[in-house]
Protein backbone atom coordinates (compact mmCIF):
# COMPACT_ATOMS: atom_id res chain seq x y z
CA UNK A 1 0.00 0.00 0.00
CA UNK A 2 1.30 3.09 -1.12
CA UNK A 3 1.66 6.01 1.59
CA UNK A 4 0.92 9.58 -0.22
CA UNK A 5 3.69 11.83 0.99
CA UNK A 6 2.48 16.22 1.36
CA UNK A 7 4.71 18.06 -0.65
CA UNK A 8 6.02 21.48 0.76
CA UNK A 9 5.62 24.65 -1.28
CA UNK A 10 9.01 26.91 -1.56
CA UNK A 11 9.15 29.78 0.64
CA UNK A 12 10.76 31.79 -2.53
CA UNK A 13 7.93 30.82 -5.06
CA UNK A 14 5.34 32.45 -2.78
CA UNK A 15 7.82 35.31 -2.15
CA UNK A 16 8.07 36.00 -5.94
CA UNK A 17 3.99 36.29 -6.17
CA UNK A 18 4.07 38.56 -3.69
CA UNK A 19 6.75 40.74 -5.01
CA UNK A 20 5.24 40.93 -8.65
CA UNK A 21 1.75 41.82 -6.82
CA UNK A 22 3.76 44.96 -5.40
CA UNK A 23 5.21 45.69 -8.35
CA UNK A 24 2.40 45.81 -10.22
CA UNK A 25 0.77 48.04 -7.84
CA UNK A 26 3.32 50.10 -7.77
CA UNK A 27 3.00 50.49 -11.31
CA UNK A 28 -0.69 51.48 -11.77
CA UNK A 29 -0.30 54.20 -8.62
CA UNK A 30 2.60 55.20 -10.49
CA UNK A 31 0.47 55.78 -13.82
CA UNK A 32 -2.34 56.53 -11.73
CA UNK A 33 -0.75 59.75 -10.58
CA UNK A 34 1.16 60.37 -13.70
CA UNK A 35 -1.88 60.67 -15.89
CA UNK A 36 -3.17 63.02 -12.96
CA UNK A 37 -0.39 65.19 -13.34
CA UNK A 38 -0.29 64.67 -17.46
CA UNK A 39 -4.81 65.72 -17.30
CA UNK A 40 -4.15 68.50 -14.51
CA UNK A 41 -1.45 70.16 -17.01
CA UNK A 42 -4.60 69.86 -19.23
CA UNK A 43 -6.32 73.46 -20.69
CA UNK A 44 -9.57 73.53 -18.57
CA UNK A 45 -13.28 74.09 -20.41
CA UNK A 46 -16.40 74.05 -18.19
CA UNK A 47 -18.71 71.34 -19.24
CA UNK A 48 -21.65 73.64 -19.16
CA UNK A 49 -20.02 76.40 -21.36
CA UNK A 50 -19.64 74.19 -24.08
CA UNK A 51 -22.50 72.79 -26.94
CA UNK A 52 -22.21 68.83 -27.26
CA UNK A 53 -23.52 66.61 -29.99
CA UNK A 54 -23.75 62.60 -30.68
CA UNK A 55 -23.17 61.17 -33.98
CA UNK A 56 -25.83 59.66 -35.32
CA UNK A 57 -27.63 58.03 -38.35
CA UNK A 58 -30.72 59.84 -38.89
CA UNK A 59 -33.30 61.09 -41.79
CA UNK A 60 -31.61 64.34 -42.75
CA UNK A 61 -33.78 67.04 -44.67
CA UNK A 62 -31.36 70.20 -46.27
CA UNK A 63 -33.13 72.79 -45.44
CA UNK A 64 -32.17 76.69 -45.34
CA UNK A 65 -32.94 78.99 -42.99
CA UNK A 66 -34.17 82.77 -43.15
CA UNK A 67 -35.24 85.68 -41.74
CA UNK A 68 -37.45 88.23 -42.95
CA UNK A 69 -40.94 89.67 -42.63
CA UNK A 70 -44.14 89.59 -43.57
CA UNK A 71 -45.65 92.19 -46.45
CA UNK A 72 -48.78 92.30 -48.56
CA UNK A 73 -48.77 90.10 -51.88
CA UNK A 74 -50.08 93.48 -53.32
CA UNK A 75 -49.52 96.99 -52.14
CA UNK A 76 -50.96 100.36 -53.44
CA UNK A 77 -49.00 102.97 -53.28
CA UNK A 78 -50.95 106.64 -52.84
CA UNK A 79 -48.79 108.98 -54.31
CA UNK A 80 -49.70 112.66 -54.97
CA UNK A 81 -50.94 113.79 -58.15
CA UNK A 82 -51.06 117.42 -57.98
CA UNK A 83 -48.23 119.78 -55.58
CA UNK A 84 -50.42 121.34 -52.32
CA UNK A 85 -50.83 121.64 -48.67
CA UNK A 86 -52.06 118.92 -46.45
CA UNK A 87 -55.35 120.67 -44.83
CA UNK A 88 -56.63 117.68 -43.41
CA UNK A 89 -55.81 113.73 -42.80
CA UNK A 90 -59.28 111.91 -42.62
CA UNK A 91 -58.15 108.08 -42.03
CA UNK A 92 -55.29 106.86 -39.70
CA UNK A 93 -53.12 103.66 -40.28
CA UNK A 94 -55.24 100.40 -39.38
CA UNK A 95 -58.40 101.25 -40.69
CA UNK A 96 -60.28 99.63 -43.38
CA UNK A 97 -61.06 101.68 -46.62
CA UNK A 98 -62.83 101.56 -49.65
CA UNK A 99 -61.65 102.60 -53.36
CA UNK A 100 -63.61 105.86 -52.88
CA UNK A 101 -62.14 106.73 -48.99
CA UNK A 102 -60.61 109.91 -49.17
CA UNK A 103 -57.80 109.81 -46.93
CA UNK A 104 -55.79 113.29 -47.22
CA UNK A 105 -57.64 116.78 -48.69
CA UNK A 106 -54.56 119.04 -50.04
CA UNK A 107 -54.99 123.07 -51.00
CA UNK A 108 -53.44 124.65 -54.34
CA UNK A 109 -55.32 127.93 -54.90
CA UNK A 110 -52.77 128.78 -57.70
CA UNK A 111 -53.62 125.36 -59.50
CA UNK A 112 -57.35 125.74 -58.74
CA UNK A 113 -57.07 129.80 -60.80
CA UNK A 114 -55.01 128.00 -63.63
CA UNK A 115 -58.22 125.51 -64.04
CA UNK A 116 -60.74 128.18 -64.11
CA UNK A 117 -58.99 130.18 -66.68
CA UNK A 118 -58.19 126.75 -68.56
CA UNK A 119 -61.76 125.91 -68.38
CA UNK A 120 -62.66 129.42 -69.80
CA UNK A 121 -59.84 129.51 -72.48
CA UNK A 122 -60.99 126.39 -73.60
CA UNK A 123 -65.00 127.74 -73.95
CA UNK A 124 -63.54 130.53 -76.08
CA UNK A 125 -62.03 128.54 -78.37
CA UNK A 126 -64.91 126.34 -78.90
CA UNK A 127 -67.18 129.04 -79.35
CA UNK A 128 -64.90 130.63 -82.00
CA UNK A 129 -64.85 126.59 -83.73
CA UNK A 130 -68.53 126.97 -83.79
CA UNK A 131 -68.57 130.36 -85.30
CA UNK A 132 -65.90 129.40 -87.95
CA UNK A 133 -68.00 127.56 -90.54
CA UNK A 134 -70.07 131.03 -90.69
CA UNK A 135 -67.18 133.10 -91.32
CA UNK A 136 -65.55 130.63 -94.03
CA UNK A 137 -69.13 130.92 -95.79
CA UNK A 138 -69.16 134.95 -95.98
CA UNK A 139 -65.50 135.22 -96.61
CA UNK A 140 -66.44 132.63 -99.94
CA UNK A 141 -69.70 134.42 -100.59
CA UNK A 142 -67.28 137.85 -100.45
CA UNK A 143 -65.28 136.41 -102.93
CA UNK A 144 -67.98 135.55 -105.41
CA UNK A 145 -69.61 138.39 -105.50
CA UNK A 146 -66.16 140.38 -106.09
CA UNK A 147 -65.48 137.86 -108.65
CA UNK A 148 -68.80 138.18 -111.03
CA UNK A 149 -68.28 142.23 -110.47
CA UNK A 150 -64.95 141.89 -112.03
CA UNK A 151 -66.17 139.09 -114.55
CA UNK A 152 -68.90 141.52 -115.41
CA UNK A 153 -66.53 144.60 -116.06
CA UNK A 154 -64.10 142.16 -118.57
CA UNK A 155 -66.51 141.64 -120.43
CA UNK A 156 -67.71 145.27 -121.04
CA UNK A 157 -64.03 146.18 -121.62
CA UNK A 158 -63.89 143.21 -123.97
CA UNK A 159 -67.06 144.98 -126.06
CA UNK A 160 -65.58 147.94 -125.70
CA UNK A 161 -62.06 147.02 -127.04
CA UNK A 162 -63.97 145.27 -129.81
CA UNK A 163 -65.24 148.61 -130.95
CA UNK A 164 -62.50 150.48 -130.60
CA UNK A 165 -60.48 147.70 -132.53
CA UNK A 166 -63.47 147.81 -135.74
CA UNK A 167 -63.44 151.69 -135.50
CA UNK A 168 -59.45 151.90 -135.83
CA UNK A 169 -59.76 150.13 -139.22
CA UNK A 170 -62.09 152.97 -140.74
CA UNK A 171 -59.70 155.46 -139.02
CA UNK A 172 -62.70 156.73 -136.60
CA UNK A 173 -60.78 156.24 -133.52
CA UNK A 174 -57.25 157.18 -132.71
CA UNK A 175 -54.53 154.36 -132.57
CA UNK A 176 -53.49 155.09 -129.13
CA UNK A 177 -57.49 154.31 -128.05
CA UNK A 178 -57.41 151.22 -129.27
CA UNK A 179 -54.31 150.49 -127.35
CA UNK A 180 -55.75 151.59 -124.02
CA UNK A 181 -58.85 149.86 -124.84
CA UNK A 182 -57.32 146.71 -125.46
CA UNK A 183 -54.65 146.85 -122.80
CA UNK A 184 -57.53 147.13 -120.02
CA UNK A 185 -59.14 144.08 -121.18
CA UNK A 186 -56.26 141.87 -120.88
CA UNK A 187 -55.72 143.49 -117.53
CA UNK A 188 -58.70 142.58 -116.30
CA UNK A 189 -58.74 139.33 -117.94
CA UNK A 190 -55.59 138.82 -115.48
CA UNK A 191 -57.39 139.62 -112.66
CA UNK A 192 -60.52 137.54 -113.27
CA UNK A 193 -58.51 134.56 -113.42
CA UNK A 194 -56.21 134.86 -110.11
CA UNK A 195 -59.79 135.88 -108.84
CA UNK A 196 -61.02 132.36 -109.89
CA UNK A 197 -57.64 130.91 -108.65
CA UNK A 198 -57.98 132.46 -105.48
CA UNK A 199 -61.61 131.62 -104.90
CA UNK A 200 -61.02 128.00 -105.86
CA UNK A 201 -57.95 127.98 -103.08
CA UNK A 202 -60.40 129.43 -100.44
CA UNK A 203 -62.76 126.31 -100.69
CA UNK A 204 -59.76 124.23 -100.51
CA UNK A 205 -58.62 125.59 -97.26
CA UNK A 206 -61.88 125.75 -95.51
CA UNK A 207 -61.85 122.07 -94.19
CA UNK A 208 -57.67 122.66 -93.39
CA UNK A 209 -58.56 126.01 -91.26
CA UNK A 210 -61.67 123.93 -89.27
CA UNK A 211 -59.52 121.46 -88.72
CA UNK A 212 -56.41 123.84 -87.42
CA UNK A 213 -59.44 125.38 -85.01
CA UNK A 214 -60.56 122.02 -83.97
CA UNK A 215 -57.25 121.02 -83.10
CA UNK A 216 -56.79 124.04 -81.41
CA UNK A 217 -59.91 123.34 -79.11
CA UNK A 218 -58.83 120.10 -78.35
CA UNK A 219 -55.75 121.16 -77.07
CA UNK A 220 -57.26 123.59 -74.61
CA UNK A 221 -59.83 121.09 -73.97
CA UNK A 222 -57.13 118.64 -73.04
CA UNK A 223 -55.53 121.55 -70.56
CA UNK A 224 -58.38 122.26 -69.06
CA UNK A 225 -59.05 118.50 -68.20
CA UNK A 226 -55.54 118.21 -67.06
CA UNK A 227 -56.42 121.46 -64.40
CA UNK A 228 -59.56 119.64 -63.40
CA UNK A 229 -58.00 116.42 -62.63
CA UNK A 230 -55.37 118.00 -60.87
CA UNK A 231 -58.35 120.00 -58.69
CA UNK A 232 -59.74 117.14 -58.30
CA UNK A 233 -56.34 115.12 -56.89
CA UNK A 234 -56.36 117.35 -54.95
CA UNK A 235 -58.76 115.20 -52.64
CA UNK A 236 -56.47 111.85 -51.96
CA UNK A 237 -58.72 108.72 -52.09
CA UNK A 238 -57.30 105.80 -51.03
CA UNK A 239 -57.82 103.73 -54.58
CA UNK A 240 -58.16 100.53 -53.79
CA UNK A 241 -60.48 98.25 -51.03
CA UNK A 242 -57.84 97.37 -48.19
CA UNK A 243 -56.52 98.60 -44.77
CA UNK A 244 -54.29 101.71 -44.51
CA UNK A 245 -50.73 100.41 -43.71
CA UNK A 246 -49.27 103.89 -43.39
CA UNK A 247 -49.64 107.91 -43.53
CA UNK A 248 -46.53 109.37 -44.62
CA UNK A 249 -47.34 113.60 -44.38
CA UNK A 250 -48.65 116.18 -41.55
CA UNK A 251 -51.09 118.68 -41.62
CA UNK A 252 -49.85 121.67 -43.14
CA UNK A 253 -46.45 120.01 -44.58
CA UNK A 254 -46.11 120.79 -48.79
CA UNK A 255 -46.12 117.73 -51.03
CA UNK A 256 -44.58 118.24 -54.21
CA UNK A 257 -46.54 115.56 -57.22
CA UNK A 258 -45.25 112.44 -57.06
CA UNK A 259 -44.37 112.20 -52.86
CA UNK A 260 -46.10 109.20 -51.68
CA UNK A 261 -48.85 109.74 -49.13
CA UNK A 262 -49.91 106.46 -47.87
CA UNK A 263 -49.92 103.40 -48.86
CA UNK A 264 -53.29 100.49 -48.82
CA UNK A 265 -52.87 96.77 -48.51
CA UNK A 266 -55.25 94.13 -48.82
CA UNK A 267 -55.76 92.62 -45.16
CA UNK A 268 -56.19 88.97 -46.69
CA UNK A 269 -52.62 88.30 -48.63
CA UNK A 270 -49.35 88.47 -46.84
CA UNK A 271 -46.17 86.92 -48.24
CA UNK A 272 -42.97 86.16 -46.54
CA UNK A 273 -39.98 88.42 -47.72
CA UNK A 274 -36.61 86.26 -46.16
CA UNK A 275 -33.29 87.51 -46.43
CA UNK A 276 -30.92 83.99 -47.17
CA UNK A 277 -26.67 83.84 -46.80
CA UNK A 278 -25.08 83.92 -50.18
CA UNK A 279 -23.51 81.13 -49.65
CA UNK A 280 -26.82 79.19 -48.24
CA UNK A 281 -29.13 80.57 -51.34
CA UNK A 282 -26.51 78.52 -54.20
CA UNK A 283 -29.56 75.73 -53.95
CA UNK A 284 -32.83 77.60 -53.64
CA UNK A 285 -35.11 77.89 -56.88
CA UNK A 286 -39.15 78.67 -57.21
CA UNK A 287 -41.69 75.53 -55.91
CA UNK A 288 -38.94 74.75 -52.95
CA UNK A 289 -41.61 73.95 -49.95
CA UNK A 290 -41.04 75.94 -46.87
CA UNK A 291 -42.18 76.74 -43.30
CA UNK A 292 -42.70 80.02 -41.69
CA UNK A 293 -43.05 80.57 -38.57
CA UNK A 294 -44.28 83.85 -37.54
CA UNK A 295 -44.26 83.87 -33.28
CA UNK A 296 -47.82 82.77 -32.74
CA UNK A 297 -48.23 80.39 -35.44
CA UNK A 298 -46.95 78.47 -38.36
CA UNK A 299 -47.72 78.19 -41.85
CA UNK A 300 -47.04 76.36 -44.54
CA UNK A 301 -45.75 78.15 -48.20
CA UNK A 302 -43.63 77.46 -51.58
CA UNK A 303 -40.67 79.61 -52.97
CA UNK A 304 -42.00 82.14 -55.29
CA UNK A 305 -38.89 84.41 -56.78
CA UNK A 306 -35.38 84.26 -55.52
CA UNK A 307 -33.43 87.28 -56.54
CA UNK A 308 -30.77 86.69 -58.78
CA UNK A 309 -28.53 89.20 -57.39
CA UNK A 310 -26.55 89.65 -54.15
CA UNK A 311 -27.01 93.15 -51.74
CA UNK A 312 -25.19 93.16 -48.54
CA UNK A 313 -23.69 89.37 -48.24
CA UNK A 314 -27.73 87.92 -48.88
CA UNK A 315 -30.27 86.89 -50.98
CA UNK A 316 -33.84 87.95 -51.41
CA UNK A 317 -36.60 84.96 -50.77
CA UNK A 318 -40.57 85.70 -51.61
CA UNK A 319 -42.39 82.67 -50.27
CA UNK A 320 -46.17 82.65 -50.62
CA UNK A 321 -48.16 80.85 -48.00
CA UNK A 322 -51.00 78.59 -48.12
CA UNK A 323 -53.01 80.35 -45.80
CA UNK A 324 -52.44 84.10 -46.86
CA UNK A 325 -54.01 85.66 -44.09
CA UNK A 326 -52.62 82.88 -41.26
CA UNK A 327 -54.54 83.99 -37.49
CA UNK A 328 -52.53 86.54 -35.75
CA UNK A 329 -50.47 87.21 -38.54
CA UNK A 330 -50.10 90.91 -40.00
CA UNK A 331 -48.01 93.12 -42.20
CA UNK A 332 -44.27 93.79 -41.22
CA UNK A 333 -44.26 90.86 -38.76
CA UNK A 334 -41.05 89.47 -38.31
CA UNK A 335 -40.45 85.67 -39.21
CA UNK A 336 -38.15 82.93 -39.91
CA UNK A 337 -38.17 80.10 -42.07
CA UNK A 338 -36.76 76.61 -42.91
CA UNK A 339 -37.28 76.13 -46.69
CA UNK A 340 -36.63 72.61 -47.88
CA UNK A 341 -34.36 71.18 -50.62
CA UNK A 342 -33.21 67.87 -50.42
CA UNK A 343 -33.99 64.72 -48.22
CA UNK A 344 -31.00 62.50 -47.81
CA UNK A 345 -32.82 59.14 -46.03
CA UNK A 346 -29.47 57.65 -44.55
CA UNK A 347 -27.33 59.61 -43.27
CA UNK A 348 -24.64 60.30 -40.56
CA UNK A 349 -25.35 63.46 -39.12
CA UNK A 350 -24.06 65.80 -36.45
CA UNK A 351 -25.04 69.44 -35.34
CA UNK A 352 -23.94 71.67 -37.32
CA UNK A 353 -20.65 72.70 -35.84
CA UNK A 354 -20.09 76.89 -35.47
CA UNK A 355 -16.67 76.76 -37.41
CA UNK A 356 -18.70 75.23 -40.46
CA UNK A 357 -18.80 77.60 -43.10
CA UNK A 358 -22.11 78.99 -44.82
CA UNK A 359 -22.29 76.79 -47.75
CA UNK A 360 -21.52 73.75 -46.08
CA UNK A 361 -19.70 72.33 -49.16
CA UNK A 362 -18.88 68.85 -49.43
CA UNK A 363 -15.16 68.34 -48.83
CA UNK A 364 -14.93 70.59 -45.99
CA UNK A 365 -12.05 69.33 -43.48
CA UNK A 366 -12.70 70.60 -40.19
CA UNK A 367 -11.05 70.07 -36.50
CA UNK A 368 -13.47 69.29 -33.83
CA UNK A 369 -12.60 68.18 -30.37
CA UNK A 370 -13.88 65.03 -29.93
CA UNK A 371 -15.38 63.80 -26.32
CA UNK A 372 -12.97 60.69 -25.31
CA UNK A 373 -14.03 57.44 -23.52
CA UNK A 374 -13.19 58.37 -19.77
CA UNK A 375 -15.72 61.59 -20.69
CA UNK A 376 -13.78 63.78 -19.12
CA UNK A 377 -11.01 64.77 -21.86
CA UNK A 378 -11.36 65.53 -25.42
CA UNK A 379 -8.90 65.31 -28.64
CA UNK A 380 -8.74 67.43 -31.63
CA UNK A 381 -10.32 65.04 -34.69
CA UNK A 382 -9.81 65.62 -38.06
CA UNK A 383 -13.20 65.45 -39.70
CA UNK A 384 -14.79 65.34 -43.43
CA UNK A 385 -17.94 67.13 -43.43
CA UNK A 386 -20.22 66.38 -45.85
CA UNK A 387 -23.91 68.66 -47.70
CA UNK A 388 -25.13 70.44 -44.27
CA UNK A 389 -28.70 72.13 -43.19
CA UNK A 390 -29.18 75.13 -41.04
CA UNK A 391 -29.41 72.80 -38.08
CA UNK A 392 -26.93 69.35 -39.26
CA UNK A 393 -23.83 68.27 -41.51
CA UNK A 394 -23.33 65.24 -43.28
CA UNK A 395 -19.97 63.49 -42.12
CA UNK A 396 -18.66 61.65 -44.62
CA UNK A 397 -14.91 60.64 -42.43
CA UNK A 398 -13.43 61.24 -39.61
CA UNK A 399 -15.88 60.50 -36.49
CA UNK A 400 -18.31 56.92 -36.40
CA UNK A 401 -21.93 56.68 -34.67
CA UNK A 402 -21.82 57.28 -31.25
CA UNK A 403 -18.73 59.87 -31.43
CA UNK A 404 -20.08 62.97 -29.46
CA UNK A 405 -17.78 66.05 -30.38
CA UNK A 406 -18.30 69.60 -29.71
CA UNK A 407 -19.90 71.86 -31.76
CA UNK A 408 -19.91 74.68 -30.41
CA UNK A 409 -17.31 78.05 -31.18
CA UNK A 410 -13.58 76.76 -30.33
CA UNK A 411 -11.81 79.48 -31.95
CA UNK A 412 -10.38 80.29 -28.56
CA UNK A 413 -8.23 77.06 -28.47
CA UNK A 414 -6.78 76.44 -31.95
CA UNK A 415 -3.48 75.75 -30.76
CA UNK A 416 -4.68 72.85 -28.41
CA UNK A 417 -5.02 69.24 -29.34
CA UNK A 418 -6.36 68.16 -26.14
CA UNK A 419 -8.56 69.78 -23.46
CA UNK A 420 -10.28 68.74 -20.05
CA UNK A 421 -13.68 69.29 -19.28
CA UNK A 422 -14.92 70.02 -15.87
Amino acid sequence: MDIQIARRRSPWRKARWVALGAALIALAVGFSRWAGISRAGLPTVARDRVLVDTVRRQLMQRQVRGAGVLVPEELRWVAAESEGRVERVLVQPGAEVGAETIVIELVNLELEYAARQAELDFRAEEAALRDLPARLELERLGDESALVELADRCRRLGVTAGADRALDEHGAVPALARRESEAEATTCGTRLDLARRRLDRLRQSESTRLAAQRARAESLRGVAELRRRQVEALVVKAGRAGVLQDVAVEVGQRVAPGTTLAKVAPPDRLKAVLKVSEGEARDLAPGLRAMVDYRTGKVAGKVARVEPAVRGGTVTVEVTLENSQPPGARSDLSVDALIDFERIDDALVVGRPAASDGGGAPGQRLSLFRIDADGNTATRTEVALGRASSLLVEITGGLAPGDRVIVSDMTGWQSVRQIRLR
